[in-house]
């Protein structure tokens, strides 16, 4: 009986580590304060892991949420000023618009959901907001 006891112990402690892992070399770490839209999901405010999949794909998730894979594609800028989330915000709605990673004059530019075309359409003012990103050491940070 003690020693079931004591793996059952030692299973509800493992189960945590067990369940996550850690991030990859060119993972970067945000907190967005609002809730926004990345692809077709809305994601809730909150600390995010944006991790490049491939030269089409995005993934934006944390441990509590799988998160989004957003289609993107590469997009050129003149002046190299830092990683970055670029948010487009139509009244009350927030949409992911771009990734930008310092020392790269290449980011990743999102391609607009359907529910941000229609806003855009219909004359909807738009806003820019910038979240900055950071690296994290791999140990401090978790990954589903």
């Amino acid at each position: 009986m003690r020693r079931n006891l004591i793996a059952f112990s030692l299973l509800l402690l493992a189960a945590p580590l067990l369940s996550t892992g850690q991030t990859r070399p060119g993972d970067t770490v945000v907190n967005v304060p609002f809730s926004f839209f990345a692809g077709e999901q809305q994601l809730p405010p909150g600390r995010y892991i944006v991790s490049p999949l491939d030269a089409k794909n995005v993934r934006i998730f944390n441990s509590q949420i799988k998160g989004a894979l957003v289609a993107t594609h590469a997009e050129t800028r003149a002046h190299v000023d830092g990683s970055k989330l670029v948010f487009h915000r139509y009244g009350d709605r927030t949409f992911l618009s771009s990734v930008w990673i310092s020392g790269s004059s290449v980011g990743r530019e999102v391609y607009s959901s359907r529910a941000e075309r229609d806003l855009i359409q219909q004359g909807q003012k738009t806003e820019v907001a910038e979240v900055s990103l950071w690296r994290e050491p791999a140990s401090r940070s978790s990954r589903p």
